[in-house]
């Protein structure tokens, strides 16, 4: 039966899907099943066209529900041959926080929108979806139809995690996912990603295509970190167990001088070489990890490691130590020593960014002065090119 107004029964779109739609619905990569899934909708009429494109924009395209039903009938661009046919579209609206983005449509859903654009529903002007009175369609309207199709327990926000999910597995940078979201920062798109940190290593390992263009390239100077032969000759200076062991933890491990007073011995796991910090798993150096566990094996487990030591006397420390009268050695150098070092080596500015618990924007900055990582991230092509 067809369905041309706003009061599509709800009974309609209970059983209207079976089992294995409703999985491919919901974000399994299943084209077959969900294809079909979607012509089963459309053939409810054109209230079904609509509830079949806003539940595809929710689940291909990764979008918020507030930015499907915020979108303006104008919100869409085509680009057109000249024969009429509709070969590319975008979406451009205000997302979360005001931010304006601008989406790559996919071809199916180019078409479900080109189908919703012939119906006698389409709106000529305001929202593009809308309600019988002309505005705006409220979450509980497609919640109850949502949950018609996929049981009481789905909601909206579930194919937004889907989508994240799904592209993580295919082997896409967290990065690029998380531009594709429109978050404005990686945790919460790792929320989502269900992977665990360990595993952001992967992506160094799998380069596919990523928006080199969102790290802001800093002008760092090669005085602003140490070399390795430097750190070599700074590690022959000091002599004490202790000292050595705080200074290969900030230069070799990356850890920041304030974290150091609060480091307790069940905070580190000898037989991984791993300190567990909060929700981080930062993984240690060989030589760092026997560093450590030489000097806290006769500690208890809740016992600090580092004992009567502050920032303040960290600092001292190191101001006690330098190459020569232009070269003072800090924590803060030691660190972004440890970085450049890192991204030389190849690992993944992403990865990195949550080793050392800052942000992926400020990993980018060393990039310049790590030369096989800054070669190696100019392979990455634009966002765009992902295949969604």
């Amino acid at each position: 039966m067809s369905y041309s107004n706003n009061q599509m029964p709800l009974k309609s779109l209970r059983h209207c899907l079976d089992t294995q739609q409703q999985k491919a619905m919901i974000g399994e990569d299943n084209s077959v099943c969900h294809a079909r899934a979607i012509e089963k909708l459309c053939s409810l009429g054109e209230q079904g066209s609509k509830l079949a494109l806003i539940i595809n924009l929710l689940r291909d395209q990764g979008m918020r529900f507030g930015e499907v039903m915020g979108l303006q009938s104008n919100s869409y661009i085509f680009e057109k041959t000249a024969s009429g046919n509709v070969i590319k579209g975008r979406l451009k609206f205000r997302g979360k926080g005001n931010k304006l983005r601008i989406i790559e449509l996919s071809s199916f859903n180019l078409s479900l929108l080109s189908r919703y654009e012939q119906t006698s529903i389409f709106p000529t002007c305001g929202y593009l979806f809308q309600n019988a009175t002309g505005g705006k369609i409220y979450y509980k309207f497609i919640q109850r139809r949502l949950s018609a199709l996929f049981g009481n327990k789905f909601c909206s926000h579930d194919f937004r995690r889907k989508f994240a999910k799904r592209h993580s597995e295919r082997g896409i940078p967290i990065s690029a996912i998380s531009r594709i979201l429109g978050h404005s920062n990686l945790t919460n798109t790792m929320i989502y990603d269900h992977r665990g940190f360990e595993r952001l290593d992967l992506d160094f390992k799998n380069p596919r295509p990523e928006l080199i263009d969102t790290f802001p390239l800093g002008r760092l100077k090669s005085g602003d970190f140490f070399h390795p032969t430097e750190l070599e000759e700074i590690e022959k200076v000091i002599k004490r167990k202790k000292a050595k062991a705080i200074f290969n933890l900030i230069a070799y491990g990356g850890l920041r001088s304030s974290e150091i007073p609060k480091l307790k011995k069940c905070h580190f796991y000898k037989q991984k070489k791993a300190l567990s910090i909060g929700r981080r798993v930062i993984p240690l150096h060989l030589n760092v990890a026997a560093s450590l566990a030489d000097f806290c094996k006769q500690m208890r487990p809740n016992e600090l490691i580092f004992k009567r030591v502050t920032q303040n006397s960290i600092k001292a420390l190191f101001n006690r130590v330098s190459l020569n009268a232009n070269r003072q050695v800090n924590a803060r150098l030691l660190r972004a020593s440890f970085i450049v070092s890192e991204l030389d080596r190849g690992i993944d500015p992403v990865s990195l960014s949550f080793i050392i618990c800052t942000s992926y924007e400020n990993v980018g900055r060393y990039i310049p002065l790590a030369t096989s990582a800054r070669a190696a991230a100019l392979k990455y092509t634009s966002a765009s090119e992902l295949n969604l």
